[in-house]
């Protein structure tokens, strides 16, 4: 994977978060604001936006766009996610606990990302799909491979086996002591894609 390790494969994630040179949270606020604001259409018959101008906003692959965009509703039911809307709130709160959140909240989030029914359970498929749709997989053949037997020795660590789950205490158990590249990988992937200026926009 594209973050480099230790040999106990930890990094600090702190010192991750220190190089984003963030301005103070009340300006974040008022940028997200102004974000949300642009996002918005004319056409609209409430003031929340769609998961289409969220994804035009965020620009992440289409599975983890999802995620990331139920996590930041709180909706998990089988609602279509074209039906669903996303508050000025949800979004702006969402983004500085990303941003700003402690270790723990954070790793949270990307724990919420692979739990697709809100259980607090997360199983070795729902995990391993994901990874799949971070952009690391290179045009080789051979790098591809490497990739995912990467993951697969990652996840065999992580899960006793094929069809169990794990819950937060355990992710997180497992971050701390024995491998965090699962979670630096994709905090690393949302953060190399800050927001964005309202003058990149384009509809």
């Amino acid at each position: 994977m594209e973050v480099n390790q230790t040999d106990n494969s930890f990094v600090d994630f702190y010192v991750i978060q220190k190089e984003l040179i963030l301005p103070s949270k009340t300006h974040f606020r008022l940028y997200m604001s102004e974000i949300y604001d642009c996002l918005l259409t004319d056409e609209k018959d409430n003031d929340e936006i769609s998961f289409y101008e969220f994804r035009h906003y965020i620009k992440l692959s289409l599975p983890i766009s999802k995620r990331i965009f139920r996590v930041f509703k709180n909706d998990f039911s089988e609602n279509s996610i074209e039906s669903l809307t996303l508050s000025r709130d949800r979004f702006i709160e969402n983004f500085i606990k990303i941003y700003y959140g402690t270790y723990e909240e954070i790793v949270e989030f990307v724990f919420k990302l692979f739990d697709f029914k809100n259980k607090n359970a997360i199983s070795r498929n729902n995990v391993k799909y994901l990874l799949l749709y971070l952009p690391l997989l290179k045009k080789d053949e051979n790098n591809q491979k490497e990739y995912i037997e990467s993951i697969d020795s990652i996840l065999n660590l992580l899960f006793k086996d094929k069809n169990s789950s794990i819950n937060f205490k355990e992710f997180m158990n497992f971050i701390d002591s024995q491998n965090s590249e699962i979670f630096l990988s994709f905090i690393g992937y949302i953060y190399k894609f800050k927001p964005l200026s309202c003058n990149s926009l384009n509809f």
